[in-house]
């Protein structure tokens, strides 16, 4: 009921607000809001005016709910104004190397600021826009913006492109309006990185993903560089897994450069003739399979504890796997090639931990050799 009742008491302030009468449907809010929006550069010098002279206070709390048609209209108003500048950013495509994001580092270090400015001056436009149309005046109006990581809107960049990146911030962040004693509060929630890498293309969903575990890994909150910590292991755990080829000897290449020393290397190289089978080092679900640039065909595969296996440069789509599918440790997943930005036949293994880090696989699967599995 409550809800029906938002839904008439918006539809009156759309009509109020666009001036026509309603004829079998409502008017598109884009349409006869859009054209009054400043520029999203405008919006950031935007303040709230003074109170109109004639003016009725906003509600105190006991009589709020008479006014969650109010609320709902400055969401919508508040979703078109937000409009993050990321015209600085050019990542899309730019190759995942330590180098490409030191070239962009105050920029990329500005995102979060720069979205908690344009969500605040967004958010109080909006309220400033209804409030005058419907004649009313408040006598605060606070914001709260919730946090976001750098890693994640770069990586996002990275892998959607800015554009996209920006619809999906405007379709996920959620905000919230309060009318509480003469103040109106807004408060937006960013989702964490999982949630808002969630494009329909599992494709650029695993690039996201892989940008931004490189850079959770390597480089610390002010993009200096970092080496992770040690990890210890469970008994149990290291007895779940098994190894990923059948005849396989021990290199550590972990964290060696590559490409001139623009990047470092997260993960194991373990050379091996074409074809060789590839087996799964845990019990899991397999999340991606694919292909791509950079790994050749792949996929990816989360065990129980929160692991992320990743199997790179297989010589063809491991395409009797189903995004889903429940694995064993020691199944076929695929087998060895020499796809991808690769020069001999190998597979390239990275494990991620439930940190979103990389965690050295040479020293991993050591423990597990040591261990018998």
């Amino acid at each position: 009921m409550k809800r029906l009742s938002n839904i008439l008491i918006a539809g009156i302030l759309l009509i109020c607000l666009c001036g026509c009468a309603v004829q079998g449907e409502l008017p598109s809010l884009a349409v006869s809001i859009g054209t009054a929006m400043p520029q999203p550069s405008a919006l950031l010098s935007v303040t709230p005016t003074a109170k109109p002279v004639e003016s009725t206070p906003v509600p105190h709390s006991a009589d709020a709910v008479h006014y969650d048609g109010a609320e709902w209209l400055i969401e919508h108003v508040f979703a078109q104004g937000f409009v993050v500048d990321l015209s600085a950013l050019q990542l899309n495509g730019a190759g995942i190397y330590t180098t490409e994001f030191r070239k962009r580092r105050s920029t990329i270090l500005g995102l979060p600021g720069r979205v908690e400015e344009t969500a605040d001056a967004a958010f109080r436009w909006a309220v400033q826009y209804v409030l005058d149309t419907l004649g009313y005046s408040a006598d605060e109006v606070t914001f709260e913006c919730g946090d976001v990581s750098w890693r994640a809107l770069a990586a996002m960049s990275w892998s959607y492109g800015n554009e996209e990146l920006q619809r999906i911030l405007q379709d996920v962040c959620i905000l919230d309006v309060d009318f509480s004693n003469g103040r109106i509060t807004g408060r937006l929630t960013i989702p964490e990185f999982d949630e808002l890498n969630c494009s329909e293309d599992l494709g650029l969903q695993y690039i996201a993903e892989t940008v931004y575990f490189y850079c959770m890994t390597v480089l610390d909150d002010n993009m200096n560089n970092r080496m992770p910590e040690s990890r210890e292991y469970s008994e149990e755990f290291l007895a779940s897994l098994v190894m990923p080829l059948r005849h396989m000897r021990f290199r550590n290449s972990w964290y060696h450069l590559r490409s001139g020393g623009a990047r470092v290397h997260l993960g194991m190289d373990i050379g091996a003739p074409a074809d060789t089978e590839i087996y799964s080092c845990s019990s899991g679900t397999v999340k991606y399979v694919g292909s791509s640039r950079l790994s050749g065909n792949y996929v990816v595969i989360t065990d129980e504890y929160g692991y992320d296996y990743h199997y790179y440069h297989m010589i063809r789509l491991s395409d009797f796997l189903t995004v889903g599918q429940q694995v064993g440790a020691g199944e076929l997943i695929g087998h060895v090639g020499n796809t991808g930005n690769s020069a001999s036949n190998h597979l390239h293994l990275s494990i991620i931990g439930p940190d979103d880090c990389h965690v050295n696989p040479y020293r991993l699967l050591r423990l597990v050799n040591e261990s018998g599995g």
